[in-house]
């Protein structure tokens, strides 16, 4: 009795580890959404683990560096053109820096990432919500408020 309680001890533990996913797979699965659905060709992310912290070039001259334990709200919504993932920081803060390549910068308390489509639109909200979990300290989880679609 006691080997088959432990097995299945072990089985559960196994299992729940494999079901999480790292802060690398999360921004693996980013980039592919970003890739493969982005509305207006943005560039990758890059990952800075242990200041938690993603990068991306937003243009020939600017990168925007995102501070993820301030993000404080995630939410997929549609418009007229496409679909749109929101993020503000939390608590009125400026988590998001706009740098120049002259080393000017500048910081916001949000930005909008746009896909082609809904499932994409949820798919990058939900992943960008579990990476920003990995990251949150004394706040509150936060919860993507996601779209609504017909499949889900």
């Amino acid at each position: 009795m006691k080997k088959c309680f432990f097995l299945l001890l072990t089985n559960l533990l196994f299992q729940f580890s494999y079901g999480q996913q790292t802060a690398d797979d999360l921004i693996r699965e980013l980039n592919k959404t970003i890739t493969l659905y982005s509305a207006d060709n943005a560039s990758l992310f890059a990952f800075y683990e242990q200041i938690g912290t993603i990068e991306q070039k937003t243009n020939s001259s600017t990168i925007q560096r995102i501070r993820l334990a301030d993000i404080g709200f995630i939410k997929a919504e549609a418009n007229s053109e496409n679909f749109v993932v929101n993020i503000r920081c939390a608590d009125s803060t400026f988590c998001i820096n706009l740098i120049k390549s002259d080393m000017n910068s500048t910081s916001i308390p949000s930005n909008a990432f746009f896909f082609t489509e809904a499932s994409a639109a949820n798919l990058f909200a939900k992943k960008m919500e579990e990476l920003v979990a990995l990251y949150i300290t004394d706040k509150k989880p936060i919860k993507a408020i996601l779209l609504e679609t017909p499949n889900a």
